[in-house]
């Protein structure tokens, strides 16, 4: 049977048990080391998934598949596995996704109030403004507003899948385009969002909500 073991927060491997069992004579793994081999659901200490290997007796050599990620603060092992941390830029994501809902929903109403009131401010005005222009940029905000407002409110309500990273950059990279108000936020939010660590995250999520279907 072939061996994955976690070397600094990361995977390593597949070797074979005579091999796991040399790493731990050499110090290089010790019985707290997180294992994990096919046929295993989640990763384990070595002590507990293969005792053996620490009394110098490797099991017989086979072929395994891909591990699941790795806990990347792992402590001690929970009675029913572990997972990886949700990353702090995942909460800032909703709360700007929010925000630039609100952002939306106030261009879309201040548009609607520039077509409502077209006539008295270009009254107002005393023929700087003309009323039917009034009217075309109230239009124009208007669309922006409520087109933009699905991508951010979808951002804000769904839940997190792996796709949601991706979805999430496109909304982000949405952002860089127009001159909002939000823009270094989007740029440092962006950067903590391509992050390694942050697309492990939302590798180890599931692609669906469970009862969905594969």
């Amino acid at each position: 049977m072939h061996w994955y073991y976690e070397d600094k927060g990361k995977p390593s491997g597949p070797v074979p048990g005579h091999a796991l069992r040399d790493l731990a004579l050499r110090g290089a793994i010790g019985p707290d080391t997180l294992v994990w081999r096919e046929g295993m659901g989640d990763w384990q200490p070595l002590r507990a998934a293969a005792p053996e290997l620490l009394a110098g007796e490797a099991p017989e050599a086979g072929e395994g598949l891909g591990p699941p990620p790795v806990p990347k603060d792992w402590v001690e092992p929970p009675g029913r596995g572990v997972a990886l941390p949700r990353p702090q830029v995942v909460f800032w994501y909703r709360i700007y996704c929010w925000l630039m809902v609100f952002l939306q929903v106030a261009t879309a109403a201040g548009g609607f109030i520039l077509v409502a009131f077209a006539d008295p401010i270009a009254a107002e005005s005393k023929g700087q403004l003309e009323s039917v222009d009034l009217r075309i940029q109230g239009a124009v905000f208007g669309v922006i507003g409520i087109v933009f407002l699905a991508p951010y409110l979808l951002g804000a309500l769904l839940p997190l899948r792996r796709w949601t990273w991706v979805f999430a950059l496109v909304i982000m990279a949405l952002s860089l385009t127009s001159c909002c108000l939000l823009l270094p936020a989007t740029i440092f939010l962006l950067i903590a969002w391509v992050k390694p660590e942050t697309r492990a995250w939302f590798d180890s999520l599931p692609q669906r909500a469970p009862g969905t279907g594969a």
